[in-house]
Parts: structure tokens; sequence; C-alpha cells
């Protein structure tokens, strides 16, 4: 995961952001807002709206040269993400700082999972949303509680996890941690470990391979070849100041 250094957006669309939050706001019943909340922010969210024009060149600002997946660190990433899912916390749906870009392998599995701690007796709950909505059900507001996935807006992930480059190139939880900060540390597994896993492990085997002349030419045929699309697996490398690849001392370019 990505440690995102946080910045501001325009006064312009931060008042925008404002009264379109304060219309989902304004519904009567937590269905209502959810409804809402869905709705305009498929109305907003478009390439043409001055507004998130300026969220996006934020993130894009935020996500680095090459837009990498908040989650993944891997691919190219080029959708608004809400890390508190809209389907739960529609009070968040306009909120900027729960906005972040992820990949479409990674947005996909995580979508609306989401589990806290209950903030009454601290235990786990799954309150993520039913895939396949059953007829007649309807939205409850979600009880209060802190989130097991690690924000990337708002904490360090290098804080919880580490690359284990020994064998797996998997993503696991540090060593030391309290018995709850390892639960946030392994709730993201379904994006860490998932789509990625083992093009990272060839990819580490790979570089490991190449001479420093090697890696600066291969660093220019990246450049040229990163147009919007995954990069190419063998024109990739990991950031070096704000993800897991810091621990090895990878560089991205």
């Amino acid at each position: 995961m990505l440690r995102l250094q946080n910045i501001g957006l325009t006064q312009g669309a931060v008042t925008d952001l404002q009264a379109w939050q304060a219309i989902v706001d304004g519904m009567p019943t937590f269905p209502g807002q959810v409804t809402e909340a869905k709705r305009q922010f498929k109305l907003k969210n478009t390439r043409s709206n001055p507004a998130f024009q300026v969220v996006r060149s934020a993130l894009t600002q935020m996500h680095g040269e090459l837009i990498r997946c908040a989650y993944c660190e891997d691919s190219v990433a080029d959708e608004v993400e809400h890390i508190y899912p809209k389907d739960l916390y529609p009070e968040r749906v306009f909120v900027w700082e729960n906005y972040t870009y992820a990949c479409g392998p990674c947005n996909g599995p995580k979508s609306n999972r989401f589990a806290i701690f209950l903030a009454t007796d601290g235990s786990e709950v799954d309150i993520s949303p039913p895939k396949r909505k059953p007829q007649g059900w309807i939205p409850a507001r979600p009880p209060k509680g802190d989130a097991l996935l690690i924000d990337p807006r708002n904490e360090n992930p290098l804080d919880f996890l580490w690359l284990d480059l020994g064998a797996s190139c998997r993503i696991d939880p540090k060593m030391g941690l309290s018995r709850r900060a390892t639960r946030r540390a392994e709730y993201p597994h379904f994006v860490l470990n998932g789509p990625f896993a083992a093009e990272r492990a060839n990819d580490h085997g790979f570089w490991q391979s190449l001479s420093p002349a090697d890696i600066r030419n291969r660093k220019k045929m990246a450049k040229n070849r990163c147009t919007g699309r995954r990069t190419p697996v063998k024109a990739r490398l990991w950031n070096d100041q704000s993800g897991l690849g810091a621990q090895f001392g990878w560089r991205r370019f």
C-alpha cells in the first residue's frame, strides 16, 4: 500500500464537494442518503466536471508519475475510490479525504467490503452489504467503530506491513504488532496478495538480475510505454518513498 502525502484542493472544488455532500446529507432517511450518494457521485464524477478535474489532478500528484494504485502499488490506477464505501458511509461520498486512486483489479474485490472494531466492545464485525441484495433489502446505518482497513490518506501502511522477498513476495503483517494492529495488516489481503503477487515475485527476480546500465535503459523505455494502460511487467519498478518497495531500495522512474 502507498503512503499518500495529502495536498489541498482549490476553494472552488471544495465548495462544490461540500454543496453536493449537503444534498446527500439532506435526505431524511439512511436508505435515501445511500441512494442519493450513488446517484450524485455517478453524475458528478466525470472527466468534464471542473471539480473532479481538480480532484483527479490532485490524486495524480499524490500517486506519483506512473499513478500507482494505492492498494497494490502495481497497476496504473484511474478509478476514484472511496476508502469508506459510499454504500455504508454516504456522509463521506464527497469528502476529499475519503478519495484515493485504485486500479480495477483492486477496486473490484475491495468494492463495498468493510469491517470495523465495534466501539462498544472492540469486537471485529464485517459490515459489508450483501453482493446479491435480496428483494426488499434495505440498507441500514452501520454501527460505530474503527475501520480495519488501513487508510492510506491518514496512516502509514509501513507501520503495519512488510514485503517478504525471501520466498513468497507476499505483503504480510510486521512482527511485533499488537493483535488489533495485526488484524488490520491482515485485512486487505484480498488486494495486497491478490491479482499481482506472482508477478511481483517475477519482477523482483528480474530486476535483481539487471546491471545498473540495463536499469537506466529500461527506465527510458518504460516512460515511453506508459500511456494510461498497465505498465508492461518488466517495465515496472516500485515507489522508493511511499511504498513497500522502500524496504529494499527499489526505485521508481
